[in-house]
């Protein structure tokens, strides 16, 4: 079995034998301490994993050390990239590096590769909901909520856009929005932009944020808008 990191696969790689990942992450309990009823779990969460992968590296014909190289430049980044493994190609990790040990040998060099998951999850699909001024029922995929982003194009002067969903979620903004005018709003950065340019002194006071939670949801929008997420698993 090989992966891929940050969409490349290094045919020289093997994952070895026996290597398996969590069913789930470690879970934290937020505990509360009652007189009344002893322990209480306020909330559970998913916390971080070290992912560590055991591998041979077969560089024969080529330097242990031009490898390493290589190998460096490929693994190590600021940002978490996906991680996908050839037995699971349906759903990557979002991961960065952690450590590389390596025990070396003439033609080979074996040992282990962790990376580190912030976010403790198993990605899938990314969606994307098609959103009218008529509600429509669509159904959020996957088993975690998870963010989203929109994008409107206006076809015609408003003054004001609004993006409701059954399960609480509501963004109304006040704008003299013009016809060709595109709108993008971020969930997870709380980040609303016309044609690129900062837009959040247009975000009303009763606006709710909320994530999507997995399931059936029914929304709408004042203008057609297309809201895309991306699957979450445990």
């Amino acid at each position: 079995m090989n992966f891929s990191f940050n969409g490349v696969t290094k045919e020289y790689i093997e994952v070895l034998h026996g290597f398996q990942r969590p069913m789930i992450a470690p879970i934290e309990h937020d505990l509360y301490e009652s007189r009344q009823n002893g322990v209480i779990v306020r909330k559970a969460r998913l916390a971080p994993i070290e992912l560590s992968v055991p591998v041979v590296i077969k560089h024969r014909g080529r330097s242990l050390e031009d490898v390493k190289t290589e190998l460096n430049g490929w693994l190590f980044h600021q940002e978490a990239k996906r991680l996908v493994f050839e037995d699971d190609p349906d759903r990557n990790y979002l991961a960065r590096l952690l450590s590389v040990e390596l025990g070396e040998y003439e033609h080979f060099a074996k040992g282990a590769i962790t990376f580190y998951l912030d976010q403790p999850y198993r990605f899938g699909a990314q969606r994307e909901l098609e959103v009218t001024p008529t509600a429509s029922e669509q159904t959020i995929t996957g088993q975690v909520e998870t963010p989203w982003t929109s994008e409107t194009t206006f076809s015609n002067a408003t003054s004001h856009f609004t993006l409701e969903t059954s399960q609480g979620m509501r963004i109304f903004l006040h704008y003299r929005f013009i016809s060709g005018d595109l709108l993008h709003i971020d969930y997870e950065k709380r980040k609303v932009t016309l044609n690129g340019q900062d837009l959040a002194a247009a975000i009303s006071l009763s606006s709710h944020w909320d994530s999507l939670k997995p399931g059936a949801i029914s929304l709408n929008a004042s203008e057609p808008t297309t809201v895309t997420y991306t699957e979450r698993y445990y």
